[in-house]
């Protein structure tokens, strides 16, 4: 008890404390739970008019429930004057009941409404108050109403059925949230409590038992408060203020000016509220209601105990259970979700019987729909499937047939979108799938139905081929049935097939399906091994799988790391033996896969043997694959493989070496790979012999340098590290390719020793004869001023004319040439010139090869591409005087390597093809005073420089070597044995044999030699 005295239990002066408790309530309780609640603020209306009257004072009766369970009802009544008689006070009395403390707690509200409180107390009494047994009722309490009074009540209130639905929506959502709600009721405020007492027995009466159990209230309050347990509180008129932003969001009831604000039903259909209203007069129906709900909430999160959407649900059932059939009809979807949401927790099923018989009584007219043809909508199927998951065991036939039928109906009546949603339940239940299978895979013709479509579609969805091994697994250990199901094997290794088809790493893909199928096979707990079938079912997918490596993939389509990562080809004998079943074209091509993987297998000594043992078009098909996968890795560590690659005949050892050395350039990442291969295999047997390299393959290296690496020599770290000290098998070979590399004056002197010795000879003797002649005259070489005229001569200061000669006709071979890598294989005309200058000029506007039947083998205009690879020209290919200087002569051999130097643009003072190349074979002769001034003055070389005449010239060209050619690649292969004749701009040529260039022809004698 609470109130204003002397002293208190909590305080020794006079004020407002508690006066008297039971023991057994702690002091801390009574100061933070009830001292909150122990306030009275009398009426502004009473105040206004100095009311003396303690009875005029309605009382604030208020009821809350503390978070430890239990109940607290109190009463706060007005006292005019307290202990002094000089000052207005109030008085507080508290009831604290603990949980379980009624016999019926559904109907505690009613106690609560009618409990006796006491007024004052007296302190002298003590402040002890004894425990009750029993909360003390008033005898003449007026807050009971019965139901038969309470629409009477309601009308007095100013409440219809709209404003009573909104108050019982405000208090269940105040309970469960945390609005309050605040009620203004339009009466005298002396009669305030009591009627609030009365309108709280209705409500209370409508609520179901959770709710009574939490909501609290006060019936008496000057202005809203917002307390903690407090959920309703009924204010004095103009206590709300609507501008108060403290409760703009609160439901209000000003129902003294019949105003409801906040309260909004927004749907349409409120089944509880509907029938709370309509039980008002039949409250033995409603209090079943609440006991259904009651029992059937028991298992479920507290949160749904005090949710109006749990009530609408379990309402309608309640309604249906009674007979309303016509509810679910309306409802299909609401009702079956909540049968399922109150089945669901563990052990509802034995708890909540009347629910799970209401499903099969609703089920059952789902089922008999479906026999009538019906396709049911994919949420009821669902609704179904997730009942089977709740209650397997239960009417698991009736389940399975239904599905069975819903889907034959889908199919029949072309209903895609149900078809595939079944499909998709039944994938996601196992239970039900497992039942639901085995009963379609065991009934005939119901397979090819309701089986293998949905399943090959399920399979050409997958993306990868072990995505679909994935869903294969998942199936055949759901359903061990389908291991021994021919049509799902043969469908399982189609689409394996097909998904191998679509992948961009083939081997990369099967390696990981066969991974997949050992696992599936052997997993210690979920392998299939242990079925029937389960093994053979794996084997199947394995041979599919390694059938399309052999089958379908071609071997030039590889990396070297894929062939090396076929799991088939390291078991050689076992793989031998079985592509013996194949045709000839397999066979080929497993012959070929497995000589690449022998000749790439670390440590493989026999590669020779395996090359040999091909025929010659498998042989040549695997170089070629080889030579494809060494272009990014030539280096010295592979020259080995590099050679076979190029051997055309592995008994003989015959190698394409023009062909091996152009591969080595273009593959190569620098020339000097070329030089490191040639210094290599002057060791190989391949290449070196007893006397020396290899013909063939020494003409091969000069030619190599003639086209592709012409300036090697004059590369000093080349020259140094590679050609200035070879081995002896090497050393003719470059010193070969030194003097095909010379210029064309030098490469002319070599060859004409005899005619530059016989020029020289005769250039000496014309000079002396000058001299004396100048002699004679009286004059000398030192008289440089003489005037050059004074005989009347006009001197001679011309250069000679060029001999006219006539247009070089080339020389015209031809070979075949093989594509690299993916290219095919082309005809080339070589077109052969000793002069660069008509090499240079020639072209080919149009070609024409006839053949010796007079047919057209080739004609075209556009079709064929040209390159020149034209020899440096220079001034004294035509102009040099070989009669000039005297070659023996030192000084005449220092100007004859200027003179090439200057002809050729280059200094190669450091150079091997030096001096003593320039005057090789050259003949002895006396000094000369000064031979080096003697060719220096124009007027005295001009009647020297005739000497050489036209016929010289022809010389000079017919002893020439064909150091330039002209390239024309036809776009196609021709055979040549057909070829009769080529006609390029109407000029007609025939095939020359390679060996026609290399005859040198004996220089023509000539007057001037006798002379």
């Amino acid at each position: 008890m609470y109130t204003r005295e002397r002293r208190g239990i909590f305080r020794s002066a006079e004020g407002f404390d508690t006066v008297a408790r039971s023991s057994g309530l702690d002091a801390a309780f009574i100061k933070k739970v009830l001292h909150p609640f122990c306030q009275y603020e009398a009426p502004a209306e009473l105040t206004a008019r100095s009311e003396k009257e303690a009875g005029a004072y309605p009382p604030a009766l208020h009821l809350f429930h503390t978070e430890t369970g239990e109940t607290v009802l109190g009463r706060s009544v007005f006292q005019p004057a307290d202990f002094t008689g000089l000052r207005s006070a109030f008085f507080t009395h508290h009831y604290v009941i603990p949980d379980g403390f009624h016999d019926n707690e559904h109907s505690a509200y009613q106690t609560w409404l009618q409990a006796s409180f006491a007024d004052h107390y007296d302190i002298e009494e003590g402040m002890d108050l004894p425990q009750l047994q029993a909360l003390p009722v008033q005898a003449d309490s007026q807050a009971a109403v019965s139901n038969q009074a309470a629409p009477a009540l309601l009308q007095e209130l100013g409440i219809d059925e709209k404003v009573f639905k909104q108050l019982v929506y405000a208090c269940i959502s105040a309970a469960a949230g945390k609005k309050k709600v605040y009620i203004v009721l339009d009466v005298p405020v002396e009669q305030l409590s009591a009627k609030a007492e009365q309108l709280l027995f209705v409500l209370f009466g409508r609520l179901p038992y959770a709710l009574r159990r939490v909501l609290g209230f006060v019936t008496y309050a000057k202005e809203p408060q917002s307390k903690k347990g407090l959920h309703v509180m009924f204010v004095e008129k103009g206590g709300l203020r609507l501008g108060d932003r403290s409760i703009e969001k609160d439901y209000l009831f000003e129902l003294a000016a019949g105003r409801v604000i906040n309260v909004d039903l927004k749907k349409s259909e409120q089944p509880y509220l509907n029938f709370a209203w309509d039980t008002l007069l039949d409250p033995e129906r409603s209090e079943r209601f609440y006991a259904f709900a009651e029992q059937m909430l028991a298992d479920m999160e507290p949160s749904l105990r005090i949710s109006l959407d749990s009530y609408d649900d379990l309402c309608v059932l309640f309604e249906i259970e009674e007979g309303r059939v016509d509810l679910y009809r309306e409802h299909k979807h609401a009702v079956l979700r909540a049968l399922l949401l109150y089945l669901k927790p563990v052990g509802a099923l034995n708890a909540k019987r009347r629910l799970d018989q209401l499903f099969h009584i609703l089920f059952a007219q789902e089922f008999e729909l479906v026999k009538g043809g019906h396709v049911p909508d994919a949420a009821i199927a669902g609704y179904v499937r997730d009942y089977h998951d709740i209650n397997p065991r239960e009417h698991n036939d009736g389940i399975v047939e239904f599905f069975i039928r819903s889907l034959n109906n889908a199919l029949s009546k072309q209903r895609q979108d149900v078809t595939q949603a079944i499909y998709e339940l039944l994938e996601e239940s196992p239970a039900l799938s497992r039942a639901f299978y085995a009963r379609v895979l065991t009934s005939p013709g119901l397979p090819a139905l309701l089986f293998d479509p949905y399943m090959k579609k399920s399979m050409q969805q997958t993306a990868t081929p072990t995505d679909l091994i994935d869903l294969i697994s998942l199936w055949v250990r759901n359903h061990p049935l389908l291991l021994e199901q021919e049509n799902y094997v043969r469908l399982a290794e189609a689409q394996l097939v097909d998904k191998l088809h679509h992948d961009s790493e083939p081997v990369s893909a099967v390696n990981a399906v066969l991974d997949q199928l050992d696992s599936l096979e052997h997993h210690p707990k979920q392998g299939i091994g242990r079925y029937s079938g389960g093994t053979a079912f794996a084997d199947r997918l394995i041979y599919a799988a390694n059938l399309f490596l052999l089958r379908e993939l071609e071997p030039e389509q590889l990396s070297r790391k894929q062939l090396l990562d076929i799991g088939f080809l390291r078991m050689p004998k076992e793989f031998q033996a079985w592509v013996e079943r194949f045709d000839s074209r397999i066979r080929s091509k497993a012959a070929v896969m497995l000589a690449l993987y022998q000749w790439c297998s670390p440590g493989e000594d026999r590669v020779e043997e395996v090359l040999a043992d091909l025929s010659a078009e498998e042989r040549e098909r695997t170089q070629h694959i080889m030579r494809k996968w060494l272009q990014q890795d030539v280096v010295s560590s592979n020259f080995k493989d590099i050679t076979l690659a190029f051997c055309t005949e592995i008994q003989s050892g015959a190698v394409d070496y023009r062909g091996l050395l152009l591969y080595l350039h273009k593959h190569g990442k620098s020339p000097e790979v070329v030089y490191q291969y040639i210094e290599w295999s002057v060791k190989q047997p391949l290449f070196s012999k007893a006397r020396g390299l290899v013909p063939a393959y020494a003409n091969a290296i000069v030619q190599y340098f003639k086209t592709y690496d012409r300036e090697a020599f004059k590369n000093k770290e080349y020259v140094k590290t590679y050609f200035s000290s070879p081995s002896p098998a090497l050393k003719p070979v470059y010193t070969k390719v030194r003097a095909e590399l010379a210029s064309p004056f030098v490469r002319f002197m070599r060859r004409n020793s005899r005619l530059v010795q016989i020029v020289s000879a005769l250039l000496v003797i014309v000079m002396a004869g000058g001299i004396y002649f100048m002699v004679q005259d009286g004059k000398t070489p030192a008289d440089g001023e003489a005037d050059p005229n004074t005989d009347g001569t006009p001197p001679v200061n011309s250069q000679p004319a060029s001999p006219v000669t006539d247009p070089e006709q080339p020389i015209l071979t031809a070979k075949t040439v093989k594509g690299e890598g993916e290219e095919a294989d082309k005809t080339e005309l070589i077109f052969h010139f000793k002069q660069p200058a008509a090499c240079q000029e020639f072209k080919v506007d149009k070609l024409q090869i006839i053949g010796k039947d007079e047919s057209n083998l080739y004609d075209s205009t556009t079709g064929s591409e040209l390159s020149k690879e034209c020899a440096q020209e220079t001034a004294d290919e035509t102009n040099a005087d070989p009669a000039e200087t005297n070659p023996d002569s030192p000084e005449t051999k220092l100007d004859t390597e200027q003179q090439a130097d200057k002809s050729t643009g280059n200094t190669e003072k450091d150079s091997e093809a030096g001096s003593d190349d320039a005057v090789e074979g050259g003949l002895k002769a006396k000094d000369t005073p000064s031979s080096t001034g003697a060719g220096t003055g124009s007027s005295d070389t001009t009647e020297n420089e005739d000497v050489l005449s036209s016929g010289s010239v022809d010389d000079v060209q017919e002893n020439q070597s064909y150091t330039s050619q002209v390239v024309l690649k036809l776009d196609k292969v021709l055979d040549l044995s057909l070829v009769e004749k080529v006609v390029a701009d109407g000029i007609t040529y025939t095939l020359a044999d390679e060996s026609s260039l290399s005859e040198e022809q004996a220089p023509k004698s000539t007057a001037d030699e006798g002379e």
